[in-house]
């Protein structure tokens, strides 16, 4: 029996070795229908689907919260004053929120208004800015006039997409300091005596204004849904889900040179440094190029980890198909410039990695990030469904939540040592939460003598001071 035991030990240490150490983050997107008293809930579940801790919002989510390396809470959600410029469809925004870990509220926002919509993901630049996916209202007469054709009689105006960056400056305070539009970088070769009139595939930095009619209802033109920022190349990502493909933007531009085709550190402004999915919508390739369908999810891979600086797009295709997750990567040269081949479209042909996502499926959001170990974390939204899969494919680790839900819209994986000291209250870097970090914290409140990282630390509720409150959060931590 003793043998038994110890050979299914040695059989689950050896399947289990290669899931990623790490706390899951995701937030369900709760159906009120079935019971409006449900609260809206983020989650950190560790491996053994332990909750680590949760957050209580008092609004739907948009889109996928962060958390921050401080343990602190930034969390997209659907509220806005205004009806929204996409009725209720899909997952609107405008409302942004920052939680201390015990789910103190830090700042509030809401940009949204009568002309702009926030939508789907946002991005937390390292100096605490927000980039935001926004619809923005531009009336159909001047889309005529700029030469889109197939506008639906009955519509007044459509909906295009834009980024902006966000300061936040405390409880409803905010400010807008930087701006892109696609509506800014349009070709079209429906009429020579329109603005912007060219051959679509000389101009593959440009989006084709007829590339897809706007959807009648409500003008949805490009239905971006996704957003990343690569730190050490100042360069925005975003997805389209009308348009099938990924396009990388300048950041390093102003708001002026963003709306133009010259000046930031690539020198083109805000044109596309690099598109990638469909390259027949430039008139380029051929159609066995086409690869993106209906994609939701991308970011870049963490410069350090297996793939760095590559690109992972979750496609979701359709149900006959199903979804697949695929790596790309980028055709930079030696200045990071990015080069089209002599076909006239951007590289790769094929992707580098592709996983075939099997049993579950998701029309809508979802995505995949790319884990230390190199193993992909994939979130099927609809399906409310998490895996972790390795290079092989093979699935290591899956979770499918159970409560009554909508979707998840995506869900990450964090390291132990992404935020353990802080987050974990392990002041004297031990591994471990108990009374001699306490008797460290009264320490510090009864002489103040301490400074620098671990004074830092002490401080738990983030005040600024460290108090007896923050002795009392430790012991709450212990606790719990």
């Amino acid at each position: 029996m003793l043998r038994k035991l110890y050979i299914l030990a040695l059989f689950l240490t050896f399947i289990l070795s290669d899931v990623y150490d790490g706390y899951v983050l995701f937030t369900p997107s709760l159906d009120h229908s079935l019971d409006e008293s449900i609260e809206h809930t983020t989650f950190l579940m560790d491996n053994n689907e332990n909750i680590i801790n949760s957050w209580v919002h008092d609004c739907k989510p948009s889109s996928i919260p962060y958390l921050m390396s401080d343990s602190s809470l930034v969390y997209p959600c659907k509220e806005t004053p205004f009806e929204p410029l996409n009725g209720d469809n899909g997952p609107m925004g405008g409302r942004v929120v920052k939680y201390t870990w015990q789910g103190d509220i830090l700042w509030d926002f809401n940009v949204a208004t009568s002309s702009m919509q926030p939508h789907h993901d946002i991005e937390v630049l390292d100096n605490g800015n927000i980039l935001m996916l926004v619809f923005e209202k531009v009336s159909a007469d001047e889309a005529r006039s700029l030469g889109m054709e197939s506008i639906n009689d009955s519509l007044d105006f459509i909906i295009p997409c834009k980024v902006i960056e966000v300061v936040p400056n405390g409880m409803d305070e905010e400010e807008i300091i930087w701006e892109w539009r696609f509506w800014d970088h349009l070709v079209q070769d429906v009429d020579p005596d329109k603005p912007n009139y060219g051959l679509i595939s000389e101009y593959p930095e440009r989006l084709d204004i007829n590339v897809r009619p706007p959807t009648s209802s409500y003008g949805d033109w490009i239905h971006t849904n996704a957003i990343d920022f690569n730190e050490e190349l100042d360069l925005i990502v975003i997805s389209s889900r009308r348009t099938g493909e990924i396009y990388i933007i300048d950041h390093s531009t102003s708001t002026l040179e963003a709306s133009s085709s010259s000046g930031g550190n690539y020198a083109i402004g805000g044109d596309f440094l690099y598109r990638w999915g469909k390259p027949s919508n430039y008139n380029s390739g051929n159609g066995e190029n086409d690869f993106l369908l209906n994609p939701h999810g991308v970011n870049w891979i963490n410069s350090s980890y297996p793939g760095g600086g590559n690109i992972l797009v979750y496609n979701n295709r359709n149900f006959n198909i199903g979804s697949v997750v695929y790596e790309i990567n980028l055709p930079l040269d030696h200045e990071n410039q990015f080069l089209l081949n002599d076909d006239g479209f951007y590289d790769p042909k094929v992707p580098i990695w592709e996983y075939q996502i099997q049993g579950v499926f998701s029309m809508t959001q979802s995505g995949a990030y790319r884990l230390e170990n190199g193993n992909t974390f994939v979130t099927v939204s609809e399906a409310v469904h998490m895996r972790e899969v390795g290079p092989d494919s093979g699935v290591v680790w899956s979770y499918e939540y159970t409560g009554p839900n909508v979707s998840i819209p995506r869900a990450q994986k964090l390291g132990l040592d992404y935020f353990y000291q802080p987050l974990l209250g392990d002041i004297n870097s031990d591994n471990m939460v108990n009374i001699q970090d306490v008797i460290i914290v009264v320490g510090i409140v009864l002489d103040q003598e301490s400074s620098g990282q671990i004074l830092s630390i002490s401080d738990l509720n983030s005040d600024g001071l460290v108090d007896i409150l923050d002795v009392i959060v430790l012991v709450n931590i212990i606790l719990s």
